[in-house]
């Protein structure tokens, strides 16, 4: 059986770019989340929306100031979501674009199958110098917020400057992946909240803009190719894997608490005569 994830309705993100409420899934839109879309973002939206596009491209990130964030990445990303595709932006910037590839809107337990064929079957197959710069920023990330994980060689080695450098540039970029690929995926939050209540999960690849949109083009044609029955089925495994966790929860709290009971049974019967003492339950050994 299926796992049902929330999925917003074309026509409520339609809805929200013009500013109205959802009305077929409740709770797609937000007032804290900007939506609605002006003269000029409607051009690029609808451009987006044609048949083949497969990308959106903005103006550096499309931030709007009024508006305080971009409404018109937030709609894209609703549109992807209900849709069940990765979201592809461009960002035209002056020095080079950004293509932003974000795997959330598939909501799946587990991405690594579709984050490797784009790596794979794009990156490594078309754009291998590309490659092996987005590979090392991914590896960075890892080791950056999964430092166990990092080989470290001789713990009894004296930290050099530049390794002093190194290790400073990693601490302050771990307060700006939140939308890593190396963060664990949250669940709860696939399963329930609209897709602004989940967080991105990026490739961001910077090249010139010929590039650019080859790239976006590229990667979108490489996703019509996943295979929504592995996305339902890994889903359904990470689900009932959950429900056995929370079965064997539930089983070990039972437990404690009958042996709870059977401590205040005894208890009780000692508690005329204190000189004795109660009973001591060391819970670490049990």
């Amino acid at each position: 059986m299926k796992v049902k994830v929330f999925r917003p309705h074309l026509d409520d993100v339609e809805r929200l770019s013009y500013g109205k409420g959802a009305k077929k899934q409740r709770g797609t839109g937000s007032r804290m989340v900007c939506h609605r879309l002006n003269q000029s973002e409607r051009i690029l939206w609808d451009m987006a929306k044609k048949q083949g596009a497969g990308y959106l491209t903005v103006r550096n990130s499309g931030y709007r100031r009024t508006r305080k964030g971009s409404p018109l990445c937030n709609i894209y990303r609703q549109r992807c979501d209900a849709l069940e595709e990765i979201s592809i932006i461009v960002e035209k910037r002056p020095d080079v674009d950004k293509v932003l590839i974000d795997f959330s809107t598939l909501r799946v337990a587990n991405d690594s199958t579709f984050v490797l064929a784009i790596l794979d079957r794009v990156l490594r197959a078309k754009y291998p110098d590309l490659h092996r710069e987005v590979t090392l920023i991914l590896k960075e990330e890892e080791d950056i917020l999964n430092p166990k994980n990092r080989d470290d060689g001789d713990d009894t080695k004296l930290e050099t400057e530049a390794d002093a450098d190194k290790r400073q540039r990693q601490l302050q970029r771990r307060a700006l992946l939140e939308t890593s690929l190396a963060n664990p995926i949250d669940w709860d939050a696939i399963r329930n909240k609209p897709i602004w209540g989940v967080k991105e999960r990026l490739i961001t690849v910077s090249c010139d803009r010929d590039v650019a949109k080859s790239l976006a083009m590229d990667v979108y044609k490489e996703s019509q190719n996943f295979d929504m029955l592995e996305i339902d089925r890994l889903n359904k495994e990470h689900h009932d894997k959950m429900i056995l966790i929370d079965a064997d929860n539930d089983d070990d709290g039972n437990a404690n608490a009958d042996a709870g009971a059977d401590v205040d049974v005894l208890n009780d019967k000692n508690d005329d005569n204190d000189d004795n003492g109660s009973l001591v339950i060391d819970w670490d050994d049990i």
